[in-house]
């Protein structure tokens, strides 16, 4: 397992570890985050809106290109980002690593993972600490096979779990395998449950092919009372703007007038 551990002089102990370091093109490349509370006083850090604004990615790409400073909006809903550890308490959370780079191309890629606000302890001091380290990740050829197993296993859990913040992170890595693959099971996931809705719309207009923006079209004249219909509409006038398939944009154009 690929791992890096930073750790400063005040014994507050810092982990990152990235979950697969072998994956496939458009997999979810998921990094374990955790940090452990050693002093004899209680900390504070600040991850940011819905804890992850406030942690800053490098990524190295295969050719060697460094794109730095990536890092999380903070609109919308989200949990709090403010965290208490007591003396010998622990914090952990999975950090899905597509949100902050999407993975185009196969190849070698180094991450550098850091937050960008400083623990604070209870004392009012300033608690320094390091970055991730470099976590390497291998992306190997796209194997339609393997994404549709890693894809019914995230749709299973989102559906399924009873656990929402299991099921929210399922739901969430399925919208972000940016892949024809995932279409039927973020279709599914439309026709099974509105809390798919956040997650599916969005899965599918990152994927923008003609069968993708189909069913957008179909979800947004569904004329659905709640926010199906509605998410739609705003992803398809937002993706009109950006994408290039003149024939595709055209499509979205005529629906959107007609509607």
């Amino acid at each position: 397992m690929n791992k890096i551990m930073t750790r400063d002089k005040k014994e507050v102990i810092f982990s990152f570890t990235i979950s697969q370091s072998n994956v496939t093109l458009h997999e979810p490349v998921f990094v374990n985050f955790s940090v452990h509370n050693k002093l004899l006083e209680s900390i504070r850090l600040d991850l940011g809106h819905n804890r992850k604004s406030n942690f800053e990615f490098t990524i190295t790409e295969p050719d060697g290109s460094i794109i730095s400073g990536q890092h999380l909006g903070e609109e919308g809903f989200g949990r709090v980002g403010d965290i208490s550890l007591e003396p010998s308490e622990e914090y952990s959370q999975r950090l899905l690593v597509n949100e902050w780079y999407q993975f185009i191309e196969p190849g070698n890629y180094n991450i550098e993972i850091r937050l960008t606000k400083p623990l604070i302890a209870l004392s009012g001091a300033l608690v320094e600490h390091g970055s991730s380290g470099t976590l390497s990740l291998r992306i190997h050829p796209r194997d339609p096979k393997r994404l549709s197993l890693v894809c019914q296993d995230l749709y299973r859990v989102a559906i399924e779990s009873s656990n929402v913040e299991e099921a929210t992170e399922a739901a969430l890595a399925l919208s972000y395998v940016s892949d024809p693959v995932a279409i039927s099971y973020l279709e599914k996931g439309l026709k099974e449950t509105i809390l798919m809705w956040p997650y599916a719309i969005p899965g599918l207009a990152r994927i923008a092919n003609a069968e993708a923006i189909e069913i957008l079209v179909s979800t947004m004249k569904s004329k659905d009372p709640e926010l199906g219909a509605s998410l739609a509409r705003f992803i398809l006038q937002d993706l009109r703007k950006r994408i290039d398939n003149l024939e595709l944009k055209e499509k979205i154009e005529r629906a959107l007038q007609t509607n």
